[in-house]
């Protein structure tokens, strides 16, 4: 009984310190965190911002494939950007602002632009159909980078100039924002600068704004392009930028950005087996929240970390993801060549990994990895928003026209 009675005691004890121990060491931690959370809110007044190396690395071997910056400098770190007409301060905007994608004046695009939701029967973002001239403008301080506005036709792609002379193939573009235009008008995007290099094609753009590879795959995967295009055999071109692989995963720099609770995830095993989810279905919903509650952290802003890193294997699934896209469009939209397109001035680093992936699975490829297009304009991206001009969009279009025009 005694023995017993020691036993119990002395269980109880160490239940004791243990408790004792882990409420100091919890303790430890928050004040630790308090004191960081200080010290990065302090820095960040004075502007300050840091990259953390332990996350933001460089490629260690082929085996595995870091995530690195390079162009994705994040906005508020970018020194003042000189313009034709004044030097634009873009650290004006706040960090939250610049997550939202917009400026406390400015409105990229409108609130009811969307569909989205498992609710809505749609598990990628989607244009709404047969909006016309709706108001698209960014602005810095008093400076406005853009304004200008966009419209969609019956199927919710954004609207394209075509010429009226015979179509004797189709041309569908996919990708996001760079392809559907954001910044530049329905006459200016890529699209409509294709159509006017190739006037006997008929042009399709199907670029939805703040998305990736995922929501591409949903889009191919949903739509009767029976009834969306003209019964001709055709082209598709989908545009890869570094930043897919960040929205693929998705990394923390991506998670956090408000614009995620539209987007689209993807499990996938192989190419013929893939499946899609909406992000406000579970776990996908839990996991953006996370992001977004650290993501508002100073200690998050100053440091500038950025988690899970890419891999190989994930570059691998990106490719499985495309080899599915091409086998769906061949079958559903009469699509003859499926070619991936490598937008220029992109980190390169993610692009030649992919690009050994693409061969191993048969997919066609236009590397514009060795482009850099300050070259050849002088400001060939929209300041503090960083989309293509539309120079940029007229002189890629000219490329692209005469690869296409070359024999696979």
């Amino acid at each position: 009984m005694l023995r017993k009675s020691l036993i119990k005691n002395n269980f109880g004890s160490k239940i004791k310190a243990l408790a004792l121990g882990s409420g100091f060491t919890l303790l430890a931690l928050v004040f630790c965190f308090g004191a960081l959370e200080l010290f990065s809110y302090l820095e960040l007044q004075k502007g300050e911002i840091r990259n953390f190396p332990l996350w933001n690395s460089q490629i260690k071997d082929q085996k595995d494939l870091a995530y690195q910056w390079g162009s994705l400098v994040p906005l508020p770190s970018l020194p003042t950007i000189k313009s034709h007409h004044s030097p634009i301060d873009c650290r004006q905007n706040s960090l939250k602002d610049l997550e939202e994608g917009r400026t406390p004046e400015a409105l990229v695009y409108a609130p009811d632009t969307f569909i989205f939701g498992s609710s809505h029967g749609k598990i990628y973002r989607q244009l709404k159909p047969n909006l016309k001239d709706v108001p698209s403008e960014f602005k810095v301080g008093n400076h406005y980078l853009f304004k200008t506005s966009y419209a969609t036709d019956e199927f919710g792609r954004r609207k394209t100039f075509q010429s009226s002379l015979p179509k004797k193939m189709n041309l569908l573009l996919l990708g996001g924002s760079f392809v559907f235009g954001e910044g530049v008008g329905d006459g200016e995007h890529l699209g409509s600068q294709l159509a006017l290099k190739m006037p006997n094609d008929h042009v399709y753009n199907y670029g939805i704004p703040g998305t990736g590879l995922a929501a591409s795959y949903a889009l191919v995967n949903d739509r009767e392009f029976s009834q969306e295009l003209a019964p001709l055999e055709g082209v598709a071109l989908y545009f890869f930028m570094d930043f897919d692989v960040l929205r693929f995963l998705p990394t923390f720099s991506m998670g956090k950005m408000t614009y995620m609770k539209d987007h689209t995830f993807l499990e996938v095993k192989s190419n013929e087996d893939i499946e899609a989810y909406a992000a406000d279905q579970f776990p996908y919903a839990q996991k953006l929240f996370f992001y977004r509650q650290l993501g508002k952290t100073s200690f998050a802003q100053y440091f500038n970390f950025d988690f899970p890193q890419a891999s190989n294997t994930d570059l691998q699934k990106m490719a499985w993801t495309l080899k599915a896209m091409k086998i769906k469009l061949a079958e559903k939209a009469k699509i003859k060549r499926f070619i991936v397109v490598n937008f220029p001035n992109q980190n390169t680093a993610f692009f030649s990994v992919l690009r050994k992936y693409l061969e191993e699975e048969g997919i066609e490829y236009f590397d514009f990895s060795n482009w850099n297009l300050e070259q050849y304009l002088d400001e060939p991206f929209i300041p503090c928003n960083g989309h293509p001009k539309a120079q940029t969009y007229k002189l890629i279009s000219n490329s692209i026209a005469s690869k296409l025009k070359e024999a696979p």
